[in-house]
């Protein structure tokens, strides 16, 4: 501004004008300078390098992105009050803390059969349904899973008489059975992206329970260990005998195969073909529902721990 009203004084005007204009530089400049300190206020922007500005304009999109589709359904308030109802449970609770009655854990792990069994035929709808839609990402992606569930089944007979379970003598419960025709209809009667929502919920709920319980387990052996654990002297940081349930499911694999899934879950979804969202969170939800409805099945509280388990023949590991 001081530039542009002194170098722009007519020449008839040197005289008695310019001295004017120059002395005003120092209140000009002063002006100057704040008008600018604003600008730099209002908008950072101007005093930051392009790469700077382009950094900062993909943060805000980071902040201001949706969350995935798998995100979302676990976040719902309505599944996570069914996950809390999970790990409140009587089953849980107690295997936790280790007293979970044998027979009750006896009941549980015989229905694996059934369930594992579902799941196989499930992922096998899933690959071929991916495949005959030319997907074959997807369709590999299920078929490693496949292979995971089937590994895990040829195993279960095997662990199951560890426990003292004779599976020759083991039926479907109604838990199990309300389970596995829900997971079956929808991966036979409804796409890809239904039967994928329906099945997350398993591996998210377990990869959950494990990392929690273990954090519990975690914090109790530090309190125990520090100068104030007086308290918890005597007490048990560990689960006893199912242990080796609690360090399966803690495990980081789980969470990645949990995220696998969940991954998948948002990649069928985003397609054209794809049923509404509110479709989705159905099948979510009510799998999630089951998966309440099996530890229930299972609570020592309830009663029906032998169930359809079959006799105990040997003592468990």
């Amino acid at each position: 501004f001081f530039w542009i009203c002194c170098r722009q004084t007519p020449a008839s005007m040197l005289t008695d004008e310019r001295p004017r204009c120059h002395a005003a530089a120092p209140a000009l400049l002063l002006l100057a300078a704040a008008a600018a300190a604003i600008a730099l206020l209002l908008h950072p922007a101007i005093a930051m390098p392009p790469s700077a500005v382009q950094s900062t304009a993909a943060s805000s999109l980071r902040l201001t992105a949706a969350p995935s589709l798998s995100a979302s359904l676990w976040s719902d308030p309505a599944v996570q009050r069914v996950v809390s109802a999970c790990e409140s449970n009587g089953f849980v609770r107690a295997l936790e803390a280790g007293s979970l009655p044998l027979q009750a854990f006896q009941g549980f792990l015989s229905q694996d059969k059934f369930f594992l069994g579902a799941f196989s035929r499930a992922y096998a709808l899933a690959r071929d349904k991916s495949s005959a839609a030319g997907d074959a990402a997807s369709a590999a992606e299920f078929g490693d899973l496949l292979a995971g569930v089937e590994n895990e089944l040829s195993l279960h007979a095997g662990y199951a008489a560890r426990w003292g379970v004779d599976m020759s003598l083991v039926r479907p419960a109604p838990a199990c059975s309300e389970y596995t025709s829900f997971l079956l209809a929808v991966a036979e009667k409804e796409g890809v992206a239904a039967c994928a929502a329906a099945m997350v919920p398993c591996m998210r709920l377990y990869a959950e329970l494990g990392r929690r319980i273990a954090a519990r387990q975690a914090a109790c052996r530090a309190a125990a260990s520090s100068p104030q654990g007086g308290a918890a002297e005597g007490r048990s940081c560990g689960a006893g005998a199912y242990q080796e349930w609690v360090d399966t499911y803690a495990a980081a694999e789980i969470d990645s195969l949990a995220a696998e899934l969940e991954a998948l879950l948002d990649r069928v979804a985003a397609r054209g073909s794809a049923p509404p969202r509110e479709v989705l969170r159905e099948r979510y939800l009510r799998a999630m529902q089951l998966e309440l409805g099996f530890f229930d099945a299972w609570s020592p509280s309830r009663g029906r721990a032998t169930a359809s388990a079959g006799p105990s023949t040997t003592r468990p590991p």
